[in-house]
Protein backbone atom coordinates (compact mmCIF):
# COMPACT_ATOMS: atom_id res chain seq x y z
CA UNK A 1 0.00 0.00 0.00
CA UNK A 2 1.45 3.14 -1.00
CA UNK A 3 1.51 6.60 1.21
CA UNK A 4 -0.22 9.56 0.21
CA UNK A 5 2.38 12.52 -0.33
CA UNK A 6 2.81 14.95 2.24
CA UNK A 7 0.94 18.03 0.96
CA UNK A 8 2.86 21.39 2.64
CA UNK A 9 0.41 23.19 4.86
CA UNK A 10 0.94 26.46 2.88
CA UNK A 11 -0.64 25.08 0.21
CA UNK A 12 -3.41 23.49 2.30
CA UNK A 13 -4.00 27.10 3.68
CA UNK A 14 -3.51 28.73 0.48
CA UNK A 15 -5.91 26.57 -1.84
CA UNK A 16 -8.27 26.66 1.25
CA UNK A 17 -8.58 30.07 1.64
CA UNK A 18 -8.78 30.51 -2.41
CA UNK A 19 -11.69 28.68 -2.46
CA UNK A 20 -13.19 30.12 0.50
CA UNK A 21 -12.76 33.81 -0.71
CA UNK A 22 -13.56 32.79 -4.12
CA UNK A 23 -17.05 31.22 -2.70
CA UNK A 24 -18.06 33.86 -0.39
CA UNK A 25 -17.32 36.47 -2.81
CA UNK A 26 -20.01 34.57 -4.77
CA UNK A 27 -22.27 35.31 -1.95
CA UNK A 28 -21.55 38.96 -1.47
CA UNK A 29 -19.11 38.64 1.21
CA UNK A 30 -15.41 39.85 1.31
CA UNK A 31 -12.94 37.79 3.06
CA UNK A 32 -8.97 38.55 3.76
CA UNK A 33 -7.24 36.14 4.57
CA UNK A 34 -4.79 37.34 7.73
CA UNK A 35 -1.74 36.50 9.70
CA UNK A 36 -2.40 37.59 13.54
CA UNK A 37 0.16 36.55 16.49
CA UNK A 38 -2.37 33.80 16.97
CA UNK A 39 -2.21 32.33 13.78
CA UNK A 40 -3.69 32.18 10.20
CA UNK A 41 -7.48 33.92 10.12
CA UNK A 42 -9.92 34.31 7.28
CA UNK A 43 -11.50 38.02 8.61
CA UNK A 44 -14.82 39.11 6.87
CA UNK A 45 -15.98 42.55 6.02
CA UNK A 46 -19.35 42.33 7.85
CA UNK A 47 -17.38 41.61 10.95
CA UNK A 48 -15.58 38.52 12.81
CA UNK A 49 -13.28 35.46 11.35
CA UNK A 50 -12.18 31.73 10.90
CA UNK A 51 -9.40 29.82 11.98
CA UNK A 52 -7.62 28.77 8.72
CA UNK A 53 -5.38 26.97 10.86
CA UNK A 54 -8.55 24.81 12.35
CA UNK A 55 -9.66 23.94 8.86
CA UNK A 56 -5.87 23.66 7.74
CA UNK A 57 -5.32 20.96 11.00
CA UNK A 58 -8.64 18.83 9.71
CA UNK A 59 -7.62 19.03 6.04
CA UNK A 60 -3.92 17.58 6.81
CA UNK A 61 -5.89 14.58 8.60
CA UNK A 62 -8.07 13.82 5.84
CA UNK A 63 -7.19 12.38 2.43
CA UNK A 64 -6.75 15.02 -0.40
CA UNK A 65 -10.50 13.42 -1.64
CA UNK A 66 -12.27 14.24 1.27
CA UNK A 67 -10.93 17.75 0.79
CA UNK A 68 -14.04 19.05 -0.81
CA UNK A 69 -17.12 17.93 1.62
CA UNK A 70 -14.61 19.76 3.99
CA UNK A 71 -14.00 23.20 2.37
CA UNK A 72 -17.87 23.11 1.82
CA UNK A 73 -18.87 22.70 5.12
CA UNK A 74 -16.30 25.50 6.22
CA UNK A 75 -17.80 27.45 3.57
CA UNK A 76 -21.32 27.25 5.42
CA UNK A 77 -19.48 27.85 8.70
CA UNK A 78 -17.90 30.76 7.14
CA UNK A 79 -21.65 32.49 5.79
CA UNK A 80 -22.85 32.25 8.97
CA UNK A 81 -20.06 33.77 10.89
CA UNK A 82 -20.03 36.27 8.30
CA UNK A 83 -23.75 37.21 8.36
CA UNK A 84 -24.49 37.07 11.74
CA UNK A 85 -20.92 39.75 12.31
CA UNK A 86 -19.44 37.82 15.11
CA UNK A 87 -18.11 34.65 15.88
CA UNK A 88 -19.96 31.89 17.19
CA UNK A 89 -19.93 31.16 20.99
CA UNK A 90 -17.96 27.65 22.05
CA UNK A 91 -20.38 25.41 23.72
CA UNK A 92 -18.75 24.05 26.99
Amino acid sequence: MSEQPEISREYILNTAAGFLIQQLGTRGITATPLTTEEGHILEFETGGSVSMDNLADEMQRLPQQDWQETLHRWLEFSTAVANTNSEPELSS
